[in-house]
């Protein structure tokens, strides 16, 4: 019986053996060091440096577009409108009479600016 009892510990001593070592190489996983993440953050901040204020820039151009788009349609509009009255004059907002001409000669002198760069 005694060797029996020897085998029994010598495979409990075994089986041990066995789970440290698997505790061993479980413990060995590689992580990340100090440096590695700092580099990350870092490249990340540059990025966000240079992406922020571009997409802001398009932000705001987007809008500058719209109000303009939005602005030409009303422009047009007003000239369709009064091109398409039946009489040669209409009412201001000061309840003032304007005649076609007028108009029309507004409406060439502000397409002059406009070709000009000057709107």
């Amino acid at each position: 019986m005694r060797s029996s009892h020897k085998d029994i510990s010598f495979l409990q001593k075994l089986n041990i053996q066995l789970e440290i070592e698997k505790l061993k190489k479980s413990c060995n996983k590689k992580a990340f060091s100090l440096i590695e993440l700092l580099v990350v953050m870092l490249i990340l901040g540059v990025l966000a440096t240079i992406a922020i204020p571009a997409y802001i820039q398009y932000i705001q151009d987007s809008k500058k577009t719209a109000v303009q788009t939005i602005i030409n349609e009303i422009e047009q509009a007003f000239i369709a409108c009064y091109n398409d009255r039946e009489f040669g004059s209409y009412k201001d907002t000061s309840g003032n009479v304007v005649n076609k001409k007028d108009c029309v000669k507004e409406v060439t002198l502000k397409e002059d600016i406009k070709s000009e760069g000057l709107a």
